[in-house]
């Protein structure tokens, strides 16, 4: 019996570690869904209800703040999994405005598969700021995501300077493999 019990309780402490990171934040979006994200040691975390929308916004960013995500939660009507194509429709119906003052000219979308869902980004260099000398408050690269999980959107933008830096990729990982819905609405 008390092999079962500390038997059942690593496969409990496995199962939260899946999610890999040093602390796991649960975080409650709309219409009692949660939300679970592994924060990586050391960068800050914080959430808030976006004043315009009431929409809610997490913001993770790396302790050097050279990396900074911001994700928002907003309600799927369809309560469904959109495939491939409407993902990459959506997204570039909503990063167009990003061509506008990037410099890149054409939008190069990146699919990824997740553990309850799919998403898919884009990266955008503001051709507005010089790479050699950058206001110490301004970040280069935009990367703009759009991820889906049964009955939730999440927009998500990382800032950096860089796309080679390691925070850069853990930050883009925290989305991709890293979040994940782990309570729905009950329905009867």
């Amino acid at each position: 019996m008390r092999f079962s019990m500390a038997l059942a309780g690593a496969a409990a402490l496995l199962a939260a570690r899946t999610i890999s990171g040093d602390d796991v934040r649960t975080v409650t979006i709309f219409q009692g869904r949660q939300i679970a994200m592994a924060v990586p040691a050391g960068w800050k975390f914080d959430e808030e209800l976006d004043p315009h929308h009431g929409t809610p916004t997490l913001h993770v960013e790396d302790p050097k703040g050279d990396v900074a995500l911001a994700l928002s939660f907003f309600p799927d009507p369809s309560d469904g999994q959109p495939n491939r194509a409407d993902l990459e429709a959506e997204a570039r119906n909503l990063f167009e405005p990003y061509l506008d003052s990037a410099v890149e000219k054409d939008m190069s979308l990146t699919y990824f598969e997740a553990p309850d869902g799919g998403g898919v980004y884009a990266s955008f260099t503001d051709g507005n700021l010089d790479p050699q000398n950058l206001p110490e408050d301004e970040k280069l690269i935009s990367t703009a995501g759009l991820r889906s999980m049964k009955g939730v959107y999440v927009l998500f933008v990382v800032l950096t300077n860089s796309r080679d830096s390691a925070s850069y990729r853990r930050a883009l990982e925290l989305v991709r493999g890293e979040m994940r819905q782990v309570k729905t609405p009950v329905s009867f």
